[in-house]
Parts: C-alpha cells; structure tokens; sequence
C-alpha cells in the first residue's frame, strides 16, 4: 500500500458544517480524531490518466484537492490509497510535497 502524506494548509479551510464533493456527509465528526490520523482508503481519479479500456466504472476525476477538503471536515492527515495508477501516485506526490 501506499501512504500519502497530507500537508495542512488553512487558507482553503472548509466551513465544519460544509459540503465536500464525493461525500455525502456535512458535519464534521462528533468525535476528533487522534493527529496523525489516516483514512485507510481512498480512490484519486484523473483523466490525465486514463482508464482501462475495460473498466466498467468510470468516475469523474477526483483528486488532491477533493481528498484535501474530505480530510480538513473530517480531521484526517493522512490517507492510505490501495488503487492509484503509478502516473497518478507520481503527481499527486508531486503536489503533496510541495503543497501546491
């Protein structure tokens, strides 16, 4: 598995009762969670990247900045993403590290 780092950044702070897309929650957790704390799977898509011919499921693109915002309204840090195609992994850790 591979784990990405998240980097805090407040300037793009969801409000704590906001939407988030792919999510159907609002609110954020009734309990905080422990720093450091990791979602233990998360799925990034990006048409840069295309999919397997094959795949029956084709979702719109969602990616750092969409787990960014999942992450700062439920208090995650981390994430561990068990299905990213390695051209993805690259870019996004591209963007993690340097928090752009």
């Amino acid at each position: 598995m591979t784990t990405l780092a998240m980097a805090h950044d407040d300037r793009s702070a969801t409000p704590e009762h906001g939407s988030v897309p792919f999510s159907a929650g609002t609110a954020s957790p009734r309990t905080a969670l422990p720093a450091g704390a990791c979602d233990c799977h998360v799925h990034l898509y990006d048409s840069r990247f295309p999919a397997d011919p094959a795949a029956r499921l084709r979702p719109p693109d969602a990616g750092v900045d969409d787990l960014r915002a999942l992450q700062r309204r439920i208090g995650t840090q981390r994430a561990q993403t068990p299905a990213l195609l390695a051209r993805l992994l690259v870019d996004a850790n591209a963007a993690v590290i340097t928090n752009t």
